[in-house]
């Protein structure tokens, strides 16, 4: 009897073997843009009338396409010490590329940024570099500056208390809410639930909305 049960525990050891190694692994999203070639045959390089009257379809890209975004106000919020601080930037702009496997980098550079709390301070944040990678329906910015890539960003306080240079590390997680359309132009959201930013041992939070779009005014999607 006890040999039938090592028999039977092997067995469904086996089974669950199995199971685990014919379980496909999931997919990772990619980048797809309405270019010429493919089934679809849309008749323009939205991908969105005229099908079968034309060249162009969805592809999964194969090389880089360069893009270019910008975003209305974003904003940052943490504590330097007991002192909370709170900046926000107009306007910034996103300049880059989408590649193969998901994949973007990119230059961010913040314009007309003014530190709203505490009062009396001004401030410098100078262009900064990302890289990103599709997470199922989000994108997660990672930082490229510091010995450990750590860096996000940097920003530079003026004329007040706080006066100093400070990082804010960690990554960013943003939504892509319709990432899966095929648009020109397509919103990038961030906010402070995406985010696990510090400043110092504080919390860092960050909050903007990045419109972006492929410099050849194609359609793209992930998928």
């Amino acid at each position: 009897m006890k040999h039938v049960r090592i028999v039977g525990l092997c067995l469904t050891a086996m089974f669950a073997l199995g199971m685990v190694a014919s379980t496909p692994a999931l997919a990772v999203p990619e980048f797809e843009v309405c270019e010429e070639g493919g089934t679809e045959k849309w008749e323009n390089h939205e991908c969105n009338s005229g099908q079968g009257k034309g060249p162009w379809s969805f592809l999964k890209i194969t090389k880089s396409y360069t893009v270019e975004g910008t975003s209305a106000v974003s904003t940052l919020k943490s504590k330097i010490g007991k002192e909370e601080i709170i900046i926000e930037c107009k306007k910034d702009k996103f300049t880059g590329s989408i590649e193969p496997a998901g994949k973007t980098k990119g230059k961010v550079t913040f314009e007309s940024c003014t530190v709203k709390k505490p009062g009396g301070c001004t401030v410098e944040i100078p262009s900064f570099e990302v890289t990103d990678q599709l997470v199922g329906k989000e994108d997660e910015f990672k930082p490229t500056k510091g010995e450990k890539k750590e860096v996000f960003v940097e920003i530079v306080i003026g004329t007040c208390v706080l006066k100093g240079t400070y990082q804010i590390k960690g990554i960013q997680k943003c939504e892509l809410p319709s990432g899966e359309t095929g648009k020109v132009e397509h919103e990038i959201v961030c906010t402070p639930a995406g985010g696990k930013l510090t400043l110092g041992k504080e919390k860092a939070d960050f909050e903007s909305t990045l419109k972006v779009k492929l410099t050849n005014g194609w359609a793209w999607r992930s998928k």
